[in-house]
């Protein structure tokens, strides 16, 4: 996530002990309650008496930026002489504490009776760093955020959610300058709902949440739903060159992209040239585009997916004068990709391009991968025009490299796709272990170069 030469991926055991850390450890006090990093191992932000707890995420990520670091368990507490001798002999990273401190330096507080009653003027006057804790309600405005980092908290209330309505047209969040170059800021959204986006305008990526140049996502526990958009119905990550942005635990429902007669890719989410997404533990359903329902990943690209549900998404045909549309009614990737231990059902796919499921363009340098997924009971039909109908209605990967590409499926279920063959391959190697392909009306493992099916 961050580049070899960040002070968080600098090993600790070996570093020399700040000149000044007596006086940091002083400032500290005998307990300060330590604040969340973003991203990194958590440190709870609540107020302690006697010790404050220190809370990890189960992730080998969580982890990483703080090396060799000693355990005792989930709630290892740490406070005044305990902090300093842990730091003293390099168990703790003294850039992790001194950013601790720093990080939500202030909690800015959102609510019709606030000081700030819209989260705009919150965001205008935070600092980097700083906390946005929104009350449950409902807030109708169009948001931007650009060169600073924030946190933005909704409610964790149950049946009573912060939900963010754009006031006008455009996404309902912006993020980032959208200047080539700019120095990318995290942003981090947690639980809201996001809904009632319209960016058919300008670059028209993004309904929902559009990340440009100069910023990345890092979203958890939110809604994304009822947006729409030229490309990036939910969410449009267009920020080349920028770290991953993280999409976890959410829902992204019910967004829609290319509605104009020339269409538009990623109803759900669209991942733009140059950049990562990493999709974790998510719904994404119900969305609808002209290429990728639910996820449209373009080339040169890196797509990850894991533990996730995309199903019931559409890709419907169109008109486009560069080619095929109506492909990948779940997902069309282009780049490299990895979806893990995920569920790709009842998709629909209703043009000549193909892939009920999932439709691969395959590029030299490109990874990928499926493993430990269903791939299941997606669906091809011919709509009432003069489009045609695609092949594949579980995966179609094609090769546009004159070098054979690969594809790996491991531990994967292909079954019941209802027309046209589950799999699909042009021009591609398979490398299967342990894969079953079965049941799939028109066929199992069907080939382009002859025409046959298993």
């Amino acid at each position: 996530m961050f580049p070899a030469s960040d002070p968080w991926n600098q090993p600790v055991d070996v570093s020399p002990v700040d000149a000044n850390s007596a006086a940091i450890l002083a400032r500290i006090g005998h307990c300060y309650a330590l604040n969340r990093i973003p991203n990194h191992a958590l440190l709870d932000g609540s107020i302690c008496d006697i010790r404050h707890a220190i809370k990890e995420e189960p992730t080998a990520a969580a982890l990483h930026y703080v090396p060799r670091v000693a355990r005792k368990s989930s709630t290892q507490c740490l406070c005044g002489r305990e902090l300093a001798m842990a730091i003293r002999k390099g168990l703790v990273l003294l850039a992790a504490v001194v950013s601790a401190q720093g990080a939500f330096a202030n909690n800015i507080h959102v609510c019709p009776t606030c000081a700030h009653r819209t989260i705009q003027s919150a965001v205008n006057d935070a600092a980097a760093g700083d906390l946005i804790s929104i009350a449950a309600g409902r807030y109708e405005e169009n948001i931007t955020i650009e060169g600073k980092g924030l946190t933005l908290q909704g409610s964790t209330v149950p049946g009573r959610p912060t939900e963010v309505a754009a006031a006008g047209r455009g996404p309902v969040f912006t993020l980032g300058t959208g200047v080539a170059g700019a120095t990318p800021e995290s942003i981090v959204i947690n639980s809201l709902t996001i809904t009632g986006g319209n960016h058919t305008g300008g670059t028209g990526a993004g309904g929902g949440v559009q990340v440009r140049s100069g910023a990345y996502l890092t979203m958890d526990s939110s809604v994304i739903t009822q947006n729409v958009a030229t490309k990036g119905g939910g969410v449009a990550i267009d920020a080349p060159g920028s770290p991953p942005s993280t999409i976890t635990r959410s829902q992204i429902i019910a967004n829609s992209a290319g509605l104009g007669n020339f269409g538009g890719p990623g109803g759900g989410v669209l991942v733009g040239r140059g950049s990562t997404a990493f999709i974790n533990s998510c719904i994404i359903t119900g969305n609808t585009s002209t290429d990728g329902g639910g996820i449209f990943a373009d080339v040169n690209t890196s797509l990850y997916v894991a533990e996730s549900t995309i199903s019931n998404n559409i890709s419907r045909a169109a008109v486009d004068p560069q080619g095929s549309t109506g492909g990948g009614g779940g997902l069309e990737v282009a780049g490299s990709f990895s979806v893990q231990n995920s569920n790709v059902s009842s998709n629909l796919a209703l043009g000549p391009t193909g892939g009920g499921g999932m439709y691969i363009s395959m590029n030299a340098g490109t990874v990928h991968q499926i493993g430990g997924s269903i791939i299941a009971r997606n669906d091809l039909r011919t709509s009432p025009s003069e489009f045609g109908e695609g092949i594949g209605a579980g995966v179609v990967a094609n090769n546009t490299d004159p070098v054979q590409q690969i594809l790996t499926l491991t531990s994967d279920y292909i079954v019941e796709n209802q027309e046209f063959g589950g799999l699909w391959i042009q021009g591609v190697a398979l490398s299967s272990g342990n894969t079953t392909v079965q049941d799939n009306i028109g066929g199992q493992i069907c080939s382009s170069a002859d025409g046959t099916c298993t």
